[in-house]
């Protein structure tokens, strides 16, 4: 089982507003792929070899719904169809208004 772990569900706040990440989940040889489907990388669901990257695609997802207060893929059926879509490029927006790096 793959399992990509980082979600926005997994990221507490304390009452000093500290962050915390918590639950990553598992990762082993099998070719399962389990996991947050909004948050999986394409490689992932294409059953490549999981790396830091899909971590990091994950926090893009993340950096997404700060950006638009929204979660990612509103409004989408969590599906294989999803799934196709992501691996075929689509992925959330950030606003307009959020500054490039």
């Amino acid at each position: 089982m793959r399992n990509n772990g980082l979600h926005s569900g997994n990221i507490l706040q304390d009452e000093l507003d500290n962050a915390y990440i918590t639950d990553l989940g598992l990762i082993n040889t099998n070719n399962e792929v389990c996991g947050i489907l909004p948050y999986m990388a394409p490689e992932v669901l294409q059953r490549n070899p999981y790396t830091k990257a899909a971590d990091i695609s994950a926090l893009g997802i993340i950096m997404t719904e700060i950006s638009t207060g929204r979660k990612a893929f509103d409004g989408y059926n969590f599906d294989n169809e999803l799934a196709l879509k992501i691996c075929h490029g689509l992925q959330p927006k950030f606003t307009s208004c959020t500054p490039e790096c």
